[in-house]
């Protein structure tokens, strides 16, 4: 970053995100009903001057959690990334994205510069992921403070835009990724009332607007500069109830989801609104096809309704995304290609989500002779809230027949464990609806149990563990990972074992509970009283076993390769996982085979391991090895 680049490396992108500013104050043209301003006065030259030369975007959405760090993640890696994923602060550096975030493709696939600013420190593990092969890939976090050599972050954006200035005048980076937290903080913090969160959003609009003209006058960025200016969630509603409930964001109510993207420079159209439904996850395909690099691990679209021309840029969401096998039932989440409906679910040609889901994600099943029990998740558009829903059917050769989930309401990050002990089906799952443990579910957070029997019976309640995740069936027993209470939850992730009916326990071996931190647990699997989990830390990650009647564990593996996004399974008695280097791999103590160039997704059927696969250039497909 110290010199300036010899060749020209395409398209430059400056993407600004103003955190948690609210249509309504924003880009609405309807008055607020906390001053009686709209957008256009709020923001007079934003509305004047810069949306006519571009696309404003404004069914622009976070589907995922409705906060600042795993939002970022999400926008940055063009995946939805959970929050127990992302660090509080620098620390150890453990809560990094597991997927390569659009920086990294820049500069590994490009060669080009990228650069993280922010006053703030929850987005600084974005400078790199988890990724096997991404390594010696690190791209620049500026924390900007009030003053030279201060280790706080500025209250104010003020200095932000100072900063901005300077480095793309004197550092030249193709990619600039800013984050503005002074509305954000404003809204939470500030008093008296609602004035400082509103002065805080009005002090945007003429450095926006100061921004473009600096990108258009110089010599390196004008006419080839995309200038995208967002939000990474929006806050809540009168309708909310609360008082001062625009302080508050975290749920699924429209409030919190609905945002806008406002779009400026080549190849970009001009004076365009468009309500299209696009999401975070959509901004780095977005980013990547305009730097002409490839993001094969994205799950979002490229916001094509926005854009003047359409090269022939790389398909990263064709084919199947996930699967789910068990015995002769085969279920399958499949991407589309419309920004109205992202996936569906089928089985046997059959599609089991709903014909008005926006998406439908992460299947399972469990199998029972000639029928077998789905479940899986969606979330459909609405004016007023959009949660993710649980939904179930019970499957045979011919027919499907709904069953009817005992909680519906569930997070974007849902997918239960489905077993059939003595005939009986049996689930588990994480209950955490909105991913967080706040916004009214306090004390509400955990895992819970419940029987199909003509109906559900919930057999287990939460009982107040952090950020549960993977809970699986273990006799009268769950395992899952979690984090304790505390202010230091998200930087630890635990297995606890829980007898039905009792509190939870920590699995007290030195690989399911790290002494100091230094790593965290990530991934589960459990077959009878022996447990699969993967360790991550900075620079390690080891995939061990623990057998739960005794608490002894070994390691099975130590592989920097070793992809965290993908769940290690077994395999009748044998642990199977993969690896993800120059090729993929999927593993097994004895030996390890060649599946494709990626992989996506691992599942056994009782007899044979089911992978998801892509060679460059063609769609995922699902296959039994």
């Amino acid at each position: 970053m110290a010199c300036r680049p010899v060749e020209d490396p395409g398209t430059r992108v400056v993407l600004v995100v103003v955190d948690g500013v609210r249509v309504e104050e924003a880009i609405w043209q309807e008055p607020s009903e906390l001053d009686g301003l709209t957008g256009p006065e709020r923001w007079p030259l934003v509305h004047e001057q810069l949306m006519p030369q571009g696309t404003l975007i404004t069914g622009f959405r976070n589907m995922g959690t409705t906060i600042t760090a795993p939002a970022h993640a999400t926008l940055a890696t063009g995946a939805r990334t959970p929050l127990a994923n992302m660090a509080v602060d620098n620390g150890a550096g453990l809560y990094r994205s597991v997927l390569p975030t659009v920086g990294e493709e820049l500069e590994r696939q490009g060669g080009g510069d990228a650069l993280w600013m922010a006053n703030q420190t929850l987005i600084s593990p974005l400078t790199h992921s988890l990724m096997p092969g991404f390594d010696s890939v690190d791209s620049p976090f500026i924390l900007v403070s009030d003053q030279v050599g201060d280790a706080q972050p500025a209250q104010a954006d003020t200095p932000v835009w100072l900063k901005l200035s300077r480095t793309l005048e004197e550092e030249r980076p193709q990619l600039v990724m800013v984050n503005l937290k002074g509305v954000d903080r404003s809204g939470h913090y500030g008093s008296p009332g609602f004035e400082p969160y509103l002065e805080a959003i009005a002090a945007v609009d003429a450095p926006l607007v100061t921004l473009w003209d600096f990108i258009q006058s110089d010599p390196w960025y004008a006419d080839n500069t995309v200038l995208i200016v967002t939000t990474d969630h929006g806050r809540h509603r009168i309708e909310s109830g609360e008082e001062d409930y625009w302080r508050n964001h975290g749920d699924w109510s429209a409030g919190d989801r609905e945002g806008f993207a406002l779009l400026l420079g080549p190849d970009v159209l001009r004076n365009t609104v468009i309500e299209t439904p696009y999401a975070l996850e959509d901004l780095a395909p977005t980013i990547a096809a305009l730097s002409g690099v490839d993001l094969p691990w994205a799950e979002g679209l490229v916001m094509t309704d926005a854009l003047s021309v359409y090269p022939e840029w790389p398909e990263n969401r064709a084919g199947v995304a996930r699967i789910a096998v068990d015995g002769d039932f085969l279920v399958q989440e499949i991407f589309q290609d419309s920004p109205e409906f992202r996936s569906v679910i089928r089985y046997n040609g059959k599609r089991l989500s709903s014909e008005d889901a926006w998406a439908a994600e992460a299947p399972v099943v469990a199998a029972d002779g000639d029928q077998a029990v789905a479940c899986w998740r969606e979330i459909a558009l609405d004016l007023e809230q959009m949660p993710w829903f649980g939904r179930c059917a019970l499957l045979t050769q011919d027919r499907v027949v709904d069953l009817d989930f005992p909680e519906p309401l569930v997070s974007g990050f849902w997918q239960p464990d489905l077993r059939f002990v003595d005939g009986t089906l049996t689930m588990s799952w994480a209950h955490n609806p909105y991913d967080i443990a706040q916004v009214g579910v306090e004390g509400d957070v955990g895992v819970r149990v419940a029987q199909w029997d003509g109906g559900w019976t919930v057999l287990e309640d939460p009982r107040g563990l952090l950020y549960p995740e993977a809970p699986q069936l273990f006799g009268q027993q769950v395992v899952f990972i979690a984090s304790p209470q505390g202010n230091d939850a998200r930087e630890q992730r635990r297995l606890y074992l829980q007898d039905l009916g009792k509190s939870p326990r920590k699995i007290e071996t030195p690989l399911a509970q790290p002494v100091g931190g230094q790593w965290l647990v990530s991934q589960l699997a459990v077959r009878g009283p022996r447990a699969l989990a993967v360790g991550v830390g900075d620079n390690e990650r080891v995939l061990f076993e623990v057998n739960l009647l005794t608490d002894e564990d070994t390691v099975l593996v130590r592989d920097d390769d070793l992809p965290v996004h993908i769940p290690p399974l077994w395999a009748g008695g044998t642990a199977v996982w993969a690896l993800q280097g120059e090729r993929a791999q999927v593993c097994t103590l004895e030996r390890c085979i060649d599946v494709g160039a990626r992989i996506r997704d691992l599942d056994y059927d009782g007899e044979n391991v089911w992978v998801v696969t892509q060679e460059d250039g063609e769609a995922w497909a699902a296959r039994k090895l």
